[in-house]
């Protein structure tokens, strides 16, 4: 709607597999590793991968610290 607009997601860093399939060119499984953004840990479906290929320009990965003092400010 506003192609102007460049988004960037972000994720944690030990659940980070939309990045790293961007990085790659393919959807990886997701790693499974232990994260406070819990709801974050699942692999990321195949429409949701070519959105996010067409649409995101940037993924950016925050530490559990990060995460945590965010969830404080909110």
């Amino acid at each position: 709607m506003a192609p102007t607009i460049d988004l960037i997601g972000v994720e944690p860093e030990l659940a980070d597999e939309v990045k790293r399939s961007l990085d790659c060119g393919q959807r990886l499984p997701a790693t499974g590793h232990s994260t406070i953004a819990d709801g974050l840990k699942a692999n990321v479906g195949i429409l949701n991968f070519q959105l996010i290929r067409q649409h995101v320009r940037q993924i950016c990965t925050v530490t559990e610290d990060q995460i945590c003092a965010a969830m404080r400010i909110i």
